[in-house]
């Protein structure tokens, strides 16, 4: 009898944690994602999504190119180091002007929750989560 209410105590209380982890990633997203650089591209109204992924093993001698490259967002890159992307949909009925299928992405490392790149939807492409600060 103990087991069961053991094994049905950790599957009430496990998708709980999960939302309190999603909720403080989505808090540290939004703060780099509100920033006033990027309030033109902002939207905010669905719900965003938090993925987990891992850094893929790279070859020696690419490790060292993006190690030596102080522009390289990925500078910080361990092999299978965790990170989540925290991704803001757009709805394409109503946002126009995007060339993704997202307003934002957020990418954040799972050890240390230090955001690291912010892709914006309008154009796909990457830049450090401070840029045009001034």
């Amino acid at each position: 009898m103990k087991m069961k209410y053991y094994s049905l105590l950790l599957i009430m209380i496990i998708p709980l944690l999960s939302l309190a982890q999603d909720t403080e990633i989505i808090g540290i997203a939004r703060k780099v994602y509100q920033q006033p650089q990027f309030q033109e591209m902002y939207r905010d109204y669905i719900e965003p999504k938090v993925k987990l992924n891992k850094a893929l093993p790279l070859p020696p001698n690419r490790k060292t190119e993006i190690k030596n490259d102080p522009t390289n967002l990925w500078k910080e890159t361990e092999d299978n180091r965790e990170y989540y992307i925290v991704t803001f949909p757009i709805n394409p009925d109503i946002d126009t002007g995007f060339t993704m299928n997202y307003a934002a992405q957020v990418y954040i490392w799972k050890d240390n929750k230090k955001p690291f790149v912010i892709f914006l939807g309008q154009n796909g492409m990457g830049y450090p989560p401070n840029w045009g600060q001034q």
